[in-house]
């Protein structure tokens, strides 16, 4: 874990009543949840991609459902895997209240295996930035021999290009507010170009009973070099056979769309 500025300055003050988590875990789990919820530029593009396919589908890293829950509105057979129980809590709640019956894992994607193959797989939400450069290989490896069927397609995205990962430092903090549970947070980056990797702390204050709960919230994301990933997918015997390039703020956000060839 890597804290730094105002998190790091709490942490080395021993300020007591401070719970320490992963960004996806707890309180986080439930921002993170709330902060995702309206990103929805992709839906029409997977949907098309998919095309009212009646197989299985796999979404790796599925979360609290950003992707899941619209397409199992639109009848798609979804199941998902993700590592955080937080996360899947809150999934299995939502597809609870709309009476989905759906399989859901707490597994690794990079190791998971079951007994059947995919015709698509999707990995969203710039999720494989999370992954080490030797897990990303590991993912793609593990798609190619365990988890895609022949002719099966995987759909990823990662963050092609930002205007905030030319200089090395911290990044301005953002700052929410939600007056409907009286808590506030403030969320900060720090890029780091030598490692190629954008550390991420959080700190929240919640009233909870007329007490303030605090919160500091760690994660790290990978910055994503497309001739690496290029590279793992050749080695995973996979095929880039399109793409598609989402232009958010000041970031280019590419998907990629990689098939299993036939043996």
């Amino acid at each position: 874990m890597c804290y730094f500025g105002l998190c790091d300055g709490m942490r080395k003050l021993n300020i007591p009543d401070i719970e320490y988590l992963d960004m996806y875990e707890g309180e986080f789990s439930k921002f993170y949840d709330s902060l995702v919820s309206n990103d929805n530029y992709d839906f029409d593009f997977l949907d098309q991609i998919l095309n009212n396919t009646k197989k299985p589908i796999l979404e790796l890293a599925c979360g609290s459902g950003r992707v899941m829950i619209p397409l199992l509105e639109k009848g798609y057979n979804v199941s998902g895997v993700d590592l955080s129980d937080d996360m899947l809590t809150i999934l299995k709640r939502k597809c609870k209240k709309r009476n989905f019956e759906i399989d859901l894992f707490k597994d690794d994607m990079c190791s998971f295996k079951t007994n059947s193959k995919y015709e698509y797989v999707i990995l969203s939400h710039i999720s494989i930035c999370l992954l080490e450069p030797k897990e990303q290989r590991k993912l793609f490896v593990n798609l190619s021999k365990n988890i895609l069927e022949d002719g099966g397609k995987f759909i990823f995205n990662f963050t092609e290009y930002s205007g905030k990962l030319y200089t090395s430092g911290e990044l301005k903090p953002r700052y929410y507010f939600n007056t409907k549970n009286k808590s506030f947070a403030i969320f900060f980056e720090k890029v780091d170009l030598k490692d190629n990797k954008v550390y991420i702390n959080m700190y929240m204050e919640q009233n909870v009973n007329d007490k303030t709960k605090k919160y500091i919230g760690t994660s790290c994301k990978n910055i994503i070099k497309r001739k690496e990933i290029e590279k793992y997918i050749n080695e995973a015997g996979l095929l880039i056979i399109d793409e598609k390039k989402f232009f958010i703020s000041d970031s280019a956000i590419t998907y990629l769309i990689l098939e299993k060839p036939p043996n």
